[in-house]
């Protein structure tokens, strides 16, 4: 018969209130303002628009074309600074994800009363060892969570491609390309990775969401398996 100790249920509840807190403070802060940067942007392309299309009614038409005259500031704001601004929100965002598994695997460390840590396993990045931790370690069946897992590695192959090689992809690079067809946000263009809104950045947040559900979900069902030995 499964049960459940005060000790499991502060446990349980620790990990809950580190998630949400996580997601008022940081997940819903960085969708906001994407959101506030997007209609910014928008706002701006329009007023720009908006210039093109008075001087163009106007003698100044006949001597210097407006769209040319405007042509810098139209592709800064509809896509060079819409590029950088989320480019950089992601590695953020990325950042942030790999912090919180972090410390979570590290309450699972303390929880458990182990000696080895996440850190102590091999690996090449911190999230593929939170979950090798996870399911060798502490014994979680995260089994469900595949479907997820694939998609967060497409991410983390984004996020290396954007770090390390200028966001472009190279000819041994054919499988990352056919990754990004189905993510929504993202294209490719001439051999670069394009980050074109902000649908992008909030997918990522939404899988964390299901993956960290899923984590959870698994360790509920093993902290109230029967037979588990109480302290």
């Amino acid at each position: 018969m499964s049960r459940t100790s005060s000790k499991e249920d502060n446990f349980m509840n620790g990990l809950w209130m580190d998630y949400q807190g996580f997601t008022l403070f940081k997940t819903d802060i960085i969708i906001d303002y994407l959101k506030e940067f997007e209609n910014y942007l928008e706002n701006k392309t329009q007023e720009i628009e908006s210039k093109i299309l008075e001087w163009q009614k106007s003698e100044k038409e006949h001597e210097y074309s407006g769209a040319d005259y405007y042509e810098e500031d139209y592709l800064n704001y509809q896509i060079y600074y819409r590029q950088l601004k989320l480019e950089s929100v992601f590695l953020s965002s990325y950042a942030s994800f790999e912090h919180f598994l972090k410390n979570m695997t590290k309450s699972y460390q303390q929880y458990f009363d182990l000696q080895i840590g996440a850190e102590d396993l091999s690996g090449r990045n911190y999230i593929a060892k939170s979950k090798k931790y996870l399911e060798k370690v502490i014994g979680l069946n995260l089994v469900g969570t595949d479907s997820i897992w694939n998609l967060i590695i497409k991410y983390q192959a984004i996020r290396n491609k954007i770090v390390h090689n200028d966001s472009r992809i190279g000819l041994q690079d054919k499988n990352i390309a056919s990754q990004i067809a189905g993510i929504s946000g993202v294209s490719i263009n001439n051999n670069k990775i394009i980050l074109m809104n902000k649908d992008f950045i909030i997918s990522f947040w939404k899988l964390f969401d299901e993956y960290i559900e899923k984590i959870f979900t698994a360790t509920r069902e093993k902290i109230t398996a029967p037979n588990t030995v109480y302290n």
